[in-house]
Formats: structure tokens, sequence, C-alpha cells
């Protein structure tokens, strides 16, 4: 790339091939799985709006899995490599918050009972985990590493409250 033409993020300064955080295999491949019961979970969701047969299966398939996965290996999943006790303890916090959020959304979509309050237990648990991290991430700006396990965090977190707001209202 000629000198005098160079964007910000191209310099060294900023992006450098060796400071970036490596990832383990398990890492990698948990990353991956957490696709997988959501494409199951979405695809049961376009059955139940078009009745197709088998929707509720699908839901409870997709639902129930992720649901475990999140609760069981939240804390591998953002991508750091060292953490330290606050990060574990945010992880299984945020794992447990997503289980909830996901199994209330089921239950919603099922029509279950206990869904309304599932659903209001999800979103201040959210909520308050939202707040938390980015109070968190404020701190920690000048370490790459946290801030890059903060930005996950986050990231999930603000899709899951929108999630689970959304769902509060639909079927209201």
């Amino acid at each position: 790339m000629p000198e005098n033409n160079q964007d910000p993020l191209d310099l060294e300064e900023v992006i450098s091939p060796e400071k970036e955080i490596p990832t383990t295999p398990l890492q990698r491949f948990l990353q991956n799985l957490e696709i997988i019961p959501l494409i199951i979970l979405a695809i049961g969701l376009g059955m139940k709006y078009k009745e197709m047969a088998y929707s509720s299966e699908a839901l409870i398939i997709g639902g129930t899995t992720s649901a475990i996965l999140y609760m069981a290996f939240s804390w591998v999943m953002f991508r750091v490599g060292k953490y330290q006790s606050l990060e574990v303890i945010l992880s299984i916090l945020c794992g447990l918050a997503f289980g909830i959020g996901i199994l209330s959304i089921l239950f919603r979509l099922e029509s279950w009972e206990m869904s309304e309050e599932m659903l209001s237990i999800g979103i201040k648990g959210m909520v308050g985990l939202l707040f938390v991290s980015i109070g968190l991430f404020a701190f920690n700006l000048k370490d790459k590493r946290a801030s890059l396990f903060y930005r996950n965090v986050i990231a999930r977190l603000l899709i899951f409250t929108v999630l689970l707001l959304y769902f509060s209202r639909l079927y209201f």
C-alpha cells in the first residue's frame, strides 16, 4: 500500500498481528456450534408463522439446545485467552441470562405458563448485566483483551435484550 494513502486502521500501531488474541480450537468450535441451534430456532419460528407441521418440535429442539449451550459453555465463547475472575463471573451470569431469555421466548411462543414471569426476569437480568458490562468496558478501554471480551458480551446482551423486548410486546 502506498505510504501517502494509508488509512488509520492500516497503521502498525493500531493493528498489530502479534497482538491478536489467539483462540483455542475449543473456542472456535463452540462459537460455530452456537449458530446451529439458533438457526434451528429461527427455522422453527418461520414454520410457526407459516403454521406448518412440526414447528413446535423445531422450536423446542432449537430453544433448549441453545439454552443448554449458553448455560454450560458461555465462559468459553467470548474469545478471551485468559479470563480474570470478574470476567468468569460475568460470563457465567450472561450464560444464565441467555439461557433464561431463550427459554422465555420458547415459553412465549408455545403459550406455556409462566412465560410472562420468565420474560420479566430475563429482561431485568439482561438490562442489569448490560449496564454492568458497559461500565466495566469503560474502565478497561486500554486493555485490548478485556475490551474485546466486553464488546462481545455487550453485543450479545444487546441482541438478546432487543429480542426479549420484542417478544414481550408481541403476544400481549
